[in-house]
């Protein structure tokens, strides 16, 4: 136990395998840059944080978060409570390669990050156990972030990405697509390659037609992909995609001249037309 602790860095430290600090509200432990990067023995972690810095749990493949999303804050000792600081800019590889985290750490994690976040480059990249469906408002706390970068790849993350249903309206958050809540995004590389998402359709960068400049190996290896109708539709229809109305209406792609690099590189049940006059 670390009474008086105010910050935390145990860089490389690679045979630890329990952190007990305290657990005071009012006093979070300051976790900076790499404060665990590469504890690769880590295992637990018990207290109140508060993270300020990148590549916080950096490769910390063995770590195992007990976090409770359904309370602001959990009282009492071996409990942990994990926040962000407030004009927080970077997610930048804070969780990448953590292969012990679960679903529920993920959600309670995603549902704290400050609003000020402009990247999560990698920032759950690697997180195999993170096992579960793709929630239209996964992203509601991110409407300033600018790049998911590699932000889920090698997760195990499934269902539809939802475009914007028939009734879309800006003032009835209900009907809006996953990507309404990312109105800056420019940068989706890599961002889903080689999870398993199943379903998306030919509107599903709508909200972001604008401001996308790179796509490369978004989906690529999400082997259980399919291009279908209508994302939103509760039995899904396959549909053939085209490029006339997929590609080119992202008008700020930078790539190959206008088209981008291997999206669907291995999604074997992805269907699309070339049209060569697109």
């Amino acid at each position: 136990m670390f009474p008086n602790l105010e910050k935390l860095q145990l860089l490389e430290c690679a045979s630890i395998k329990k952190v007990v600090c305290c657990n005071n509200k009012e006093n979070p432990i300051e976790l900076v840059n790499s404060s665990f990067e590469s504890c690769t023995d880590l295992q637990e972690l018990y207290g109140n944080f508060i993270i300020t810095g990148e590549k916080v749990f950096y490769q910390c493949s063995n770590l195992k978060l007990n976090l409770d999303r359904t309370k602001d804050f959990s009282e009492g000792a071996n409990v942990t409570n994990i926040s962000f600081q407030e004009g927080l800019l970077s997610g930048y590889n804070t969780f990448y390669g953590c292969s012990s985290l679960n679903i529920e750490a993920f959600r309670y994690l995603m549902n704290r990050l400050p609003d000020s976040i402009v990247t999560m480059e990698s920032m759950f990249s690697g997180c195999g156990n993170i096992i579960g469906e793709i929630n239209r408002g996964l992203l509601n706390k991110c409407k300033n972030v600018d790049t998911l970068k590699d932000a889920f790849s090698g997760t195990g993350l499934f269902g539809a990405i939802e475009s914007r249903r028939e009734n879309y309206s800006i003032d009835d958050e209900t009907t809006w697509g996953f990507f309404d809540y990312v109105p800056n995004l420019t940068s989706l590389e890599r961002a889903f390659s080689g999870t398993d998402v199943e379903y998306i359709d030919e509107k599903v960068f709508e909200p972001v037609l604008n401001t996308l400049v790179n796509i490369d190996y978004c989906f690529s290896n999400c082997y259980n992909l399919r291009t279908v109708k209508d994302s939103n539709a509760i039995v899904k229809e396959t549909a053939e995609f085209s490029t006339r109305t997929f590609f080119t209406q992202l008008t700020k792609l930078v790539n190959n001249m206008g088209y981008p690099v291997d999206v669907f590189s291995g999604c074997q049940f992805v269907r699309m037309k070339v049209d060569v006059d697109a």
